[in-house]
């Protein structure tokens, strides 16, 4: 195996054709579109951000948009072609912009893909967006309309480091790589010698071996890996040398874009979620009940493990850091998280196509929707269950992540096209969450150090491969009474989950980390008070309701109801071959005798 190849094998376990135009009413003169109105519109105003939409126009208005702003390439507030400007006066837009930022080395793949013919659309304070969709929906030159959908952070909460307390952890064996970062011997999922001071399922061999792939390669700096999450650390001492530079922007004129590809001061890369240069990882924020909400490092953390510089006697390694002589991958910072604010569709899309443009070919995402059979009672409404329903809901994503996947790196790049890497997602759900879960996209589940499965980590369909992905904290929660924190703790309560402990917690000002033996006797008072407050029924009350409704949908004769009476699986799990808690044990039934002739 040569080099290339394995770094493109080692960035699937980073994270525990040209693209079509869908234009479908592309004529010349606008005409009539062969669509419904409201079928243009392909998702819902639920949690959008506001005074903002995605349109995509036809050749048409494109061309007469394009027309009026090129002098300038700004934005504008009418598109040249009168049928669009009624409805756009009617609605008093603000401005009419290219969502894609020209960029001459890229124009050409740009506009093959048709991803020239999104525009911004903003509107003014408190504007209904469902009014303005409907209708700009009703324009023949509107091909589709997107709201702006926001992104929720995969980690969440007060900044984790990496802990180790009088228990211990797994010193593995790394005494034949000749790297000497002090944090490499606690690194399991390298190389995992199945000590048992983590945990005691700990198993030799959980791991991905990566010191047999040390001894071909440490790293290639002609690969370029785009972390689009929170903002890297790039003056972190081990990461500064394996960041990617712009040199254009490093060595040229202040506040200019002087490698025009529409961002100025795009050193190490472009902060999209506050639309700046200004790369942050520490913005420090609580909401109203002091809960921390800003930044918690996970940008920095995963640039780490894919790109730490290896052997300069500092920190950990990353996996293709390097061999200590300026020659690991470099980290691209395409920041869309920062402090508390939620990201939306259009910083992540754009972030995607900036990465792709500027010479990156892997993409390492932590970002995503939750997975479509998530329990609806911790993660409220579950995401798409089927590919088919996210490319009609999000069709913006969907050709960001096909232009990444067919020009990046081209033509003269290491490869040719790029590779998407996600997270499976967090809600324990037997089902990868969307993007990720996209056949064309590469989608990582997260292991223990036990060959187990995490216990956070989505699995099965969607799926690609699966890596470890540091349970650690887990372990002590599960495997050892003594060391369960509180969040955890709470859960062994009947009708209390994960997200319940969460809110209990933060009402009775407990944190999270705290562990359970470490309550003193008002923390325990306060956290029966806040349940009882919360109207949270629990053990015997709240058995009594789930059987109570059990007995009430059996009563009806709904479905569900006659496959509890059978003692039937009800959640969507195969009858025929899993299911057997529900079942019992697999009887062979004998076929019906048949009469004798």
């Amino acid at each position: 195996m040569n080099n290339r190849k394995l770094l493109i094998f080692a960035s699937f376990l980073l994270l525990a054709g040209c693209t079509t135009d869908p234009d479908t009413d592309n004529n010349a003169g606008g005409g009539t579109s062969a669509q419904t109105p409201s079928a243009k519109i392909v998702n819902t105003s639920a949690d959008a951000a506001a005074e903002t939409l995605l349109v995509y126009f036809n050749d048409r208005a494109v061309e007469s948009i394009e027309s009026t702003a090129a002098a300038t390439r700004t934005a504008a507030t009418r598109s040249g072609v009168a049928s669009v400007d009624d409805v756009l006066s009617r609605l008093e837009i603000v401005s009419l912009e290219r969502l894609f930022t020209y960029d001459a080395r890229s124009e050409e793949q740009t506009r093959a893909a048709g991803l020239h013919k999104w525009y911004i659309l903003t509107f003014g304070q408190g504007a209904d967006l469902e009014k303005a969709a409907r209708e700009l929906a009703g324009v023949a030159e509107v091909s589709r309309i997107q709201f702006d959908t926001k992104l929720q952070k995969a980690s969440v909460g007060n900044p984790m480091p990496f802990r180790i307390d009088e228990t211990g952890t797994t010193r593995a064996d790394f005494s034949g790589s000749g790297f000497n970062d002090p944090g490499l011997p606690n690194q399991w999922h390298y190389s995992n010698n199945g000590d048992k001071m983590f945990a005691a399922t700990t198993a030799a061999g959980a791991d991905i071996n990566v010191p047999e792939a040390w001894k071909l390669t440490g790293g290639s700096p002609s690969i370029i890996v785009a972390i689009v999450d929170e903002g890297v650390k790039y003056t972190h001492p081990d990461l500064a040398d394996n960041m990617w530079v712009n040199k254009a922007e490093l060595n040229g004129a202040a506040n200019t874009d002087n490698d025009g590809n529409g961002y100025k001061n795009d050193v190490h890369g472009y902060n999209f979620a506050t639309n700046s240069s200004n790369l942050t990882w520490s913005v420090s924020h609580y909401d109203n009940k002091g809960k921390y909400d800003g930044d918690s490092g996970h940008g920095t953390h995963v640039a780490g493990t894919v790109a730490a510089v290896n052997n300069n006697g500092k920190g950990v390694c990353g996996v293709a850091g390097g061999t200590g002589s300026n020659d690991g991958v470099k980290l691209m910072s395409c920041q869309i998280f920062s402090g508390s604010t939620a990201s939306n569709a259009l910083a992540t899309v754009k972030a995607i196509k900036y990465a792709a443009d500027n010479g990156a070919v892997i993409l390492q995402c932590s970002w995503g929707y939750v997975s479509g059979l998530a329990n609806s009672y911790e993660w409220g409404e579950p995401g798409f269950k089927t590919q088919e329903e996210w490319e009609k809901s999000m069709p913006l994503e969907k050709e960001a992540l096909e232009y990444f996947i067919h020009n990046a790196g081209s033509p003269n790049g290491p490869i040719e096209g790029g590779l998407a890497i996600f997270a499976g997602g967090n809600e324990t759900a037997p089902m990868a969450g969307f993007p990720g879960a996209a056949d064309f996209c590469i989608s990582v589940s997260a292991t223990a150090a036990d060959y187990t499965p995490a216990v956070y980590t989505n699995y099965g369909p969607g799926t690609t491969i699966a890596a470890p992905g540091g349970d650690q904290d887990y372990y002590y929660e599960y495997f050892d009474d003594n060391h369960k924190r509180g969040e955890i703790g709470l859960t062994y309560i009947y009708g209390i989950g994960r997200s319940t402990a969460r809110k209990i917690l933060d009402e009775a000002g407990i944190s999270y980390d705290l562990k359970v033996q470490d309550w003193s006797d008002e923390q325990v008072g306060a956290i029966r008070s806040k349940i009882a407050d919360m109207g949270i029924k629990v053990e015997g009350e709240c058995r009594s309701v789930v059987q109570l409704n059990i007995k009430r949908l059996m009563d009806i004769g709904c479905y569900r109801g006659i496959r509890h009476r059978l003692g039937l699986p009800v959640r969507g799990q195969s009858t025929k071959n899993n299911a057997r808690t529900r079942k019992g044990k697999k009887k062979t039934v004998a076929n019906k005798k048949k009469a004798t002739k």
